[in-house]
């Protein structure tokens, strides 16, 4: 059984973090349909102020009302088609400001200790 030590966890949260951070495309993760931490490129894409405002927050609740159930939908039916694996498709975000931003999301999960997250990736294709 795998048993890491404290420091390489540690060290690993970091590097996840850092990763979180650099990264040019929206990330959020969430946790039982629950965003926790926020990419800055996810919260700059939605127009919010800060991670602060996205904590918490819904995951479908992102979604353009058009488009919220379907989406979210979508993205469960395509996560367990893919019996997990990384899946895409096209969704529409509602930004703060009421405008909406055209994205394709991946999505993926992890799984630990028996609760399952999600990793959620958007690239824009193009702002409404």
């Amino acid at each position: 059984m795998f048993d890491p030590d404290y420091d390489s966890l540690q060290r690993d949260v970091r590097r996840f973090v850092d990763l979180l951070q650099a990264c040019s495309n929206g990330v959020a993760i969430c946790k039982s349909n629950r965003i926790v931490p926020a990419s800055p490129a996810f919260v700059r894409l939605l127009s919010v102020k800060g991670n602060d405002e996205l904590i918490g927050k819904d995951f479908s609740s992102i979604f353009s009302v058009a488009t919220r159930a379907g989406t979210a939908r979508k993205l469960d039916e395509i996560l367990v088609a893919g019996l997990g694996h990384q899946a895409t498709c096209s969704a529409e975000l509602l930004r703060d400001d009421g405008s909406v931003v055209a994205v394709d999301a991946s999505i993926d999960h992890l799984e630990l200790n028996g609760e399952c997250d999600r990793v959620v990736m958007h690239h824009v294709i193009v702002a409404v």
